[in-house]
């Protein structure tokens, strides 16, 4: 009884934290989406206006330094946070683990022994 308890307050705890980090990456990627439609809208009018033609290779190359940039630290961020999280699942699923990680029949696909 003891251990279905356990096991039932570990599910609970799991699915609790799935529901905060789904949330934190929502709202997180919400931001991301909002702030990046603003500076595709400032770029769109940009673009329209016509200041950012031959002409203005500076403008261009201001643009064209902050989004390198810009997906350089996007993807650090995601990269962090998937690893984050994949980290933190494996934590928490390591310890329903009931049998070895190779098990019988199995041991010839390591190649370390």
């Amino acid at each position: 009884m003891r251990r279905l308890l356990a096991y039932i307050y570990i599910a609970i705890i799991v699915c609790v934290f799935i529901v905060v980090v789904d949330v934190v990456v929502v709202v997180v990627g919400v931001v991301v989406f909002v702030a990046v439609m603003v500076v595709v809208v400032v770029v769109a009018v940009v673009v329209v206006v016509g200041l950012l033609c031959v002409a203005s290779r500076r403008l261009f190359s201001i643009m064209w330094y902050f989004f390198f940039f810009y997906n350089i630290i996007f993807g650090l961020f995601s990269a962090f946070m998937r690893t984050l999280q994949g980290v933190l699942l494996g934590v928490i699923f390591i310890s329903l683990i009931d049998r070895t990680s190779l098990m019988q029949g199995f041991q010839a696909w390591d190649k370390g022994t």
